[in-house]
């Protein structure tokens, strides 16, 4: 059974490379995760509506080990 599952983690934590198998993850930027938000951060104090969410524009790239 363990060849049907894929198990995906999150943040590229360093504990899963060093798991067996390895653990494929996400992996966000920082850079552009704060750049996302930022517009929206910008509005508020304003009222005005708020940008669209980090969701829709920032991507984290993906990091594929062996539960990929």
């Amino acid at each position: 059974m363990p060849e049907d599952i894929a198990v995906i983690g999150t943040d590229d934590h360093p504990l899963g490379a060093v798991l067996r198998p390895a653990l494929t993850t996400t992996s966000p930027d920082p850079v552009e995760g704060a750049a996302a938000v930022a517009p929206s951060v910008e509005r508020l104090p304003h009222g005005e509506e708020l940008a669209p969410g980090p969701a829709e524009i920032a991507r984290p790239r993906i990091v594929t080990r062996s539960t990929a």
